[in-house]
């Protein structure tokens, strides 16, 4: 499995993500830029950051609406984090903006243990 953590200009949490795969959970990691095409190569891309992080998130969940490509996208929701938007992206789905059920494309999980689980 290869992970690929996308880097944003000026983030840092880019580098605390690349640690945590490669050197506590010791599976192979490598920086990817954000405007990539190597984002296609990745079993699990991780999306560390603000507005940046949306933009990609959006992009990966837009071409695989498009079937550009069809990996399940997965999101660490600690605390909840991404409830809101979840709800939003119902709410998409709900009013006929969105092509096929959300269920099959993303996939909300509470701890990285889950989402570790589903990637293997």
């Amino acid at each position: 499995m290869k992970f690929g953590v996308v880097v944003f200009p000026g983030s840092n949490c880019d580098h605390d993500a690349f640690h945590a795969i490669g050197h506590v959970l010791q599976k192979p990691v490598e920086f990817i830029w954000h405007q990539s095409e190597e984002l296609h190569d990745c079993d699990a891309i991780i999306l560390p950051g603000g507005f940046g992080t949306l933009d990609e998130l959006f992009e990966m969940l837009t071409w695989n609406q498009l079937k550009i490509h069809n990996k399940p996208i997965y999101f660490l929701n600690t605390a909840g984090f991404y409830d809101p938007l979840h709800l939003h992206i119902l709410h998409m789905q709900k009013e006929g903006f969105l092509y096929d059920p959300v269920e099959e494309r993303i996939h909300l999980c509470p701890t990285p243990a889950e989402v570790l689980d589903r990637l293997v």
